[in-house]
């Protein structure tokens, strides 16, 4: 279930379930999970999954907000001596992903998932690596091009739920409107980025604070062998009923 609570005693705005219920439709149908329920009772959704498969996958594809940054990133604040208490108010220090590197960046993003058009995976022709490329909107586009442009030999990040994949140096303007995220990925990664990305991101974070058994009392009268997973983030509570091998209902393309 996922549970909009009330902020003074008025209930969160509904439109936020419906389009996490939307975009969790989406991203299941991509990744094949053909039979799921995904009910909206007031403020909550009920979601019951099939998950004979990979059940650590199709949890983190309908938990993660999937949320695309470009933060350009400021090297003047990159000693240690400075703490996020004494950098200037517009500026954050964010982790490297994979490592315990840290760059400041700048808190407002010049570039996020409104301006992407489409994501798809490619291989490195040297190393065969997979990594995404990005397309960029029409407006992405000029904008990615007046950044690099006006910033040649800084850096810019990429950020992917908060955290840093990579920071190139720009070493040019970049026309064309389009951009990759490389970070030695493995197919798995990509290919779930890449649902992630085409289904746009929540507008809510979500995560997972705890996992308990249903019995046959708390679940329909059903006794089937089921788990409950509970996410919360903010104003946002979410569990997540798995079925394990229990038809349900077909959940189209």
């Amino acid at each position: 279930m996922i549970d909009v609570e009330a902020k003074d005693g008025v209930a969160e705005n509904n439109s936020n379930v419906d389009e996490i219920i939307a975009i969790m439709h989406k991203r299941l149908s991509k990744f094949g999970v053909k039979e799921a329920i995904l009910q909206k009772q007031a403020n909550r959704i009920i979601i019951q999954l099939s998950f004979e498969k990979q059940p650590d996958r199709i949890i983190g594809l309908i938990t993660r907000p999937a949320v695309i940054e470009f933060k350009l990133v400021d090297e003047k604040y990159a000693s240690p001596n400075y703490k996020n208490s004494s950098l200037p108010a517009m500026y954050e220090k964010r982790f490297m992903i994979g490592s315990n590197q840290q760059l400041v960046v700048r808190k407002k993003a010049s570039m996020d998932n409104r301006m992407l058009a489409d994501v798809e995976i490619q291989f490195d022709s040297f190393s065969n690596e997979p990594y995404l490329q990005l397309e960029f909107t029409a407006i992405g586009a000029d904008v990615f091009r007046e950044i690099t442009g006006s910033n040649i030999r800084k850096k810019l990040a990429i950020l992917i739920d908060g955290k840093i994949y990579t920071a190139p140096v720009i070493q040019s303007e970049i026309p064309g409107g389009r951009a990759r995220i490389t970070g030695g990925f493995s197919m798995e990664e990509v290919s779930d980025f890449e649902i992630m990305f085409k289904y746009g991101p929540f507008p809510e974070s979500v995560k997972l604070i705890e996992k308990r058994k249903l019995t046959e009392s708390l679940w329909l009268g059903r006794n089937p062998s089921q788990d409950m997973l509970v996410i919360q983030k903010g104003n946002l509570l979410v569990e997540i009923l798995k079925n394990i091998g229990q038809r349900i209902m077909h959940m189209d393309e």
